[in-house]
């Protein structure tokens, strides 16, 4: 059998030559990558500008939240300090004119017992007492009261104090905090019986009614206590005598010294200045024929604000001195004491104070004023505002989170003050 050769077309080209459709070619993703040319750049798309623009808007937004929560500011204040030499003496008064240093009382309450043995009843009644705590909230003078000035409680009791008080002036602090003047002294209710007795209490002044001074002064008591009526226990007056005379002299010993009281910073005890008031022996039946004696008492110092003895050493010392405030620096040794020819009682109303020590002033300033006074300013005013503080700012620095901050948080509360000292 002959083989069947192909029958050629007509132009001489055989069936093997028969091109393909573009249709019937293989898909262009079956067909091999082609390779890059060297030293092309690959075309980036469009997904990778839309991240680019992400990240730059989140920076964006990352540093805007920083600005708005994590700013502050830190001002470095440089304080004035300088030496001086005390006097040997100066003059105080407790209730100082204009111009004349002031000295205040500070008063500690106490209390003392013995139980001892009754020698049968009574139906005598005892009236209630205790140590008020009277305090001056806003007056920046001095107030006395007079023995008898009547204290009333909630429940319109009323209890006496047994002798004249100065209360001290209200006073504020480097930052600005008003702190009251106290004083302290025994009273006495009006009338005898247990219902006098009570717990803490608060107690206005009916004298004050009709001033301002009723909603600024009030007196604080721990405990009232000894009131009685009906039988009570009785005790030989020898033994009371004897028992009293053993817890006064416990008293005196407890506040013989100025560790006794706690002096505030701001101020100075002078030595030699400590008297006592002692209240009347009360007696409670303590059972099984025993009864209780309770001796109170109110220890009284004189103290000085260092701000004031400052003030009066800066006065002859410190030359073109214009009132400015001043105290010492915490670390300055500086100790008072009743001067040798000097007679003080607690009812003096002036002593004369031996001063010793090498004292530093130091010009004050209240640091939230300064908070207040940058709060939302301008960088570039920074110095004219601190100019508003000398002479007590020597010298003053501010540094900003972030650091490309020029504004001072409107919130005072991110100026951060940090002070130091420089001797002049």
């Amino acid at each position: 059998m002959q083989d069947i050769l192909p029958q050629e077309s007509h132009d001489g080209r055989s069936i093997r030559d028969i091109p393909v459709s573009q249709s019937r070619r293989t898909p262009a993703f079956m067909e091999a990558a082609t390779p890059p040319v060297p030293g092309q750049p690959r075309r980036r798309g469009t997904s990778f500008i839309v991240k680019l623009l992400l990240v730059i808007i989140v920076a964006c937004l990352l540093a805007v939240l920083t600005a708005s929560f994590f700013t502050k500011a830190t001002v470095a204040i440089t304080i004035r300090e300088m030496p001086v030499t005390v006097p040997a003496e100066v003059s105080a008064q407790l209730d100082a004119p204009v111009g004349t240093m002031p000295f205040q009382h500070l008063s500690v309450p106490g209390q003392a017992q013995r139980t001892v043995t009754a020698s049968g009843s009574s139906n005598d009644s005892t009236p209630a007492q205790g140590t008020l705590t009277i305090y001056n909230t806003v007056n920046t003078a001095p107030q006395s009261l007079v023995a008898n000035t009547r204290f009333e409680a909630p429940d319109g009791k009323i209890y006496k104090i047994q002798k004249k008080v100065t209360v001290p002036a209200a006073t504020k602090n480097a930052s600005g905090v008003v702190l009251p003047g106290s004083v302290q002294a025994i009273a006495v209710a009006e009338k005898p019986g247990a219902d006098y007795n009570r717990a803490d209490t608060r107690f206005t002044i009916p004298g004050f009614k009709s001033s301002p001074n009723f909603n600024t002064f009030y007196a604080q008591a721990s405990g009232m206590t000894g009131g009685s009526s009906g039988a009570h226990p009785v005790v030989l007056p020898v033994d009371i005598q004897k028992a009293q005379a053993d817890m006064k002299q416990e008293l005196a010993q407890k506040f013989a010294t100025s560790s006794a009281f706690s002096v505030s910073s701001d101020s100075l005890s002078i030595d030699g200045t400590v008297a006592l008031e002692f209240g009347n022996v009360t007696v409670v039946d303590a059972g099984g024929g025993k009864a209780t004696l309770t001796q109170t008492a109110t220890a009284t110092e004189a103290t000085v604000r260092k701000a004031d003895l400052a003030t009066a050493i800066a006065k002859v010392q410190v030359e073109g001195y214009s009132g400015a405030a001043v105290s010492f620096d915490p670390a300055s040794p500086v100790a008072l004491s009743v001067s040798p020819g000097s007679v003080y009682t607690a009812q003096s109303s002036g002593v004369v104070i031996a001063v010793s020590g090498t004292p530093m002033l130091a010009w004050q300033f209240d640091p939230e004023q300064v908070r207040q006074a940058l709060a939302g300013k301008n960088k570039s005013s920074f110095d004219t505002v601190m100019a508003g503080f000398a002479p007590a700012v020597s010298a003053a620095k501010a540094s900003f989170i972030p650091i490309w901050n020029t504004t001072f948080p409107k919130d005072a509360s991110k100026i951060i003050i940090n002070v130091t000292t420089a001797t002049k």
